[in-house]
């Protein structure tokens, strides 16, 4: 067991990721506080906002039920707009894939929905 630095929760050592250069070889937050913190800097997303996102049981996109598991493809990600920043939502990591492998273009996906319509 391990006090997280910023939760100040006691959570299960397999609740931290690795980190060579302390004591104990973890990190000092636990993971979900990591992400929390990465969400703060780049979004500048709340405490109380991010928990809500991440309460989100299903992609909006493929309604697929969503993990925070990050070694899982079902992932919850938090899906952003690459000009402005603005958080659209949480969607899994396959959608917002392909949604950035589209470059968020509306007409190339329009293009890719009709085609996949003709040969079905």
């Amino acid at each position: 067991m391990k006090k997280c630095g910023m939760c100040n929760t006691q959570k299960e050592t397999t609740e931290y990721n690795k980190q060579t250069k302390t004591k104990d070889g973890l990190q000092h937050y636990c993971r979900h506080c990591c992400k929390y913190y990465k969400a703060k800097l780049r979004y500048n997303l709340e405490k109380e906002d991010y928990d809500i996102l991440l309460k989100t049981p299903a992609c909006i996109i493929c309604n697929v039920t969503m993990t925070n598991e990050a070694s899982k493809s079902n992932m919850r990600v938090i899906d952003h707009c690459h000009d402005t920043s603005k958080i659209r939502g949480i969607i899994c990591n396959h959608c917002n894939t392909g949604l950035g492998l589209f470059k968020d273009n509306i007409e190339a996906l329009s293009n890719a929905i009709d085609y996949l319509k003709h040969y079905k």
